[in-house]
This record gives C-alpha cells, structure tokens and sequence, in this order.
C-alpha cells in the first residue's frame, strides 16, 4: 500500500515559479554516508518531487556567496571594488532566489502535486547559512556515517568513477568527512535540522523513517514505509530496478556499494584505521562511534 495513499494534505510546492520554502527539504553530509539510498526511500512515496543533484548552492551559488563576503568585509580599503557598488545584500539575494526559484520550479513540476520538494547535494549541509538567507523555513536532514566507512568508500571511489574529487589516500577524505560533519554539528540543535545517522536507519529502517516522516508532520503506516524499504533493497538499486527521478542506468560502475556497517575492517589497513580514530575521536564519541582499537 504506496505512502501517497495517507498524504495529509496535497499542498503544492510552488505557485509559479514562486517556490514555497516550508515545503523544501535537503539531504546533507559527508559524500558516501547513504544520501542516495535515504532519497530514493523518500522519493518511493510520491509526497516529493526530486533530482539528480543540482550543487544549486554548493557549485553554481557558491562563488555568489563567496565573492559577496569577501568584496564587502574588503571595505573601506577598497571601496568600490565588486558588485556592491551597484547594488546592496538585498537587492544581490532578490536576484539570487529568483534564479534558485527557477531551478527547484523544475524539480517541482516533474511531481506536480507533491507537498515537499526534495533535494539532495551532499555538500549543501556546508551551505545551510546561504540557503536559509534565501528559505528561512526550509529544512535539512543531515545523514551521518561512521567516518571510517566513509572514507573507505571515498577511496575505493577515487579508484574508479570519483578519481577527480576522491582521494586515493585516507587522510585527505578524513578532512572531507570532518567538514561536512563540522557543519552538521553546528547547526544541529536548529529545529530546523534533523540528524539522522546511517547505521541506525539500516539497521532499523521502518522506525527510522517513521520518525523523519513526523518530524516532517506526517504520520505514515508502518506497512507502507516498509514497502519503500522493500522498493529500495540495495540489490534492485544495483540493477537499477527503483524508482527514482533520473536514469539509473546514468549512475557509473561501483556507485552503489554493498549495503553494510563494517566492511571498513577488511578494506582499511590498520594504520588507515588509526588514523581515522585519533583524527575523528571527539566526532566519533559525539555521535556515539566506538574506537576499535
């Protein structure tokens, strides 16, 4: 019994292309932490409208927002220098949302009824601040992952599909994982945010999802929730045999890995292993991580 039949309202996302912000919803955190696999559980239930990732913030905005900061706290020394002259903060965000109204537009018609438009950029967790500029009531789901299963995973993907932005080595991943969590960590306490670990999801799925769907104020039968999980098995992930809003068969070779706690053990070496817990021990402790060794 599909998710769509409970919704509790049909409340649309955008008028226009004016989008409504209460209804926007990021998935965030360190790249290979099961972002994907929490999208498509959501996407399963048709109450969101989704993408590919956009990086709408953490690429096409970013040099906005970095080049705004570093021009305007230039004055007075140079005063004058860069867009500012022109125009103030203000006017810079007006023309800047309506840009990203364009865009989230686009993900909404493609589920035109949908009450939640759903976007996942791993990477948007570090651009919480600039989002909430633009979409005060917009919220955010920041998935978090045992750091040393991400970076094993960061590594065997610079070996194939990620060779441009993962490392081959663990130290550079291991400052990867420690941003985008530095981030999470901060805004953690904002209502506007909930951290949803990935062990905790798979090893307990149908609560796990209950629990997000009513901090998103929907109340979903346990039945249903269940037959997302079932949609989203790992081996019809794999066979690109799920439901999703881009191509699967798009996706390159070893993007989907084996779903799984601790296959960490047997693809870091021991020193890898080390070095991950005394870099990360105050975050794994945080988050409730044991140390092996």
């Amino acid at each position: 019994m599909a998710i769509r039949s409970y919704m509790a309202s049909r409340d649309m996302i955008a008028g226009g292309n004016m989008i409504k912000d209460s209804s926007l919803l990021f998935l965030g955190g360190a790249p290979r932490s099961g972002t994907t696999w929490v999208q498509l559980l959501l996407f399963h239930s048709g109450l969101f409208a989704s993408s590919q990732e956009t990086h709408l913030f953490s690429g096409y905005l970013k040099s906005l927002q970095n080049s705004w900061s570093f021009y305007s706290s230039d004055k007075p020394a140079r005063d004058g220098v860069g867009i500012g002259a022109f125009m103030d903060e203000a006017t810079m965000l007006t023309h800047a949302k309506a840009f990203t109204d364009h865009v989230l537009a686009g993900i909404a018609k493609t589920v035109p009824n949908a009450p939640f438009l759903l976007e996942k950029t791993p990477s948007h967790i570090q651009h919480t601040d600039f989002i909430w500029q633009l979409y005060p009531a917009a919220r955010m789901v920041h998935i978090v992952r045992d750091p040393r299963a991400v970076v094993a995973s960061l590594i065997a993907a610079s070996n194939s599909w990620a060779g441009k932005w993962a490392a081959p080595v663990a130290r550079k991943n291991i400052w990867t994982w420690k941003n985008h969590i530095a981030k999470g960590r901060e805004i953690e306490n904002d209502p506007r945010v909930y951290t949803l670990k990935y062990e905790d999801l798979l090893q307990s799925p149908v609560a796990g999802l209950r629990e997000l769907y009513r901090w998103l104020g929907k109340d979903i039968p346990d039945a249903a929730l269940q037959e997302a999980i079932d949609a989203c098995a790992l081996d019809k992930v794999k066979d690109g045999k799920v439901e999703a809003p881009w191509k699967m068969s798009s996706e390159p070779k070893g993007f989907y890995r084996k779903a799984g706690t601790d296959a960490w053990k047997n693809e870091l070496s021991r020193e890898d292993i080390m070095l991950i817990e005394e870099l990360c021990s105050e975050e794994m402790v945080h988050y409730g991580y044991e140390v092996s060794q």
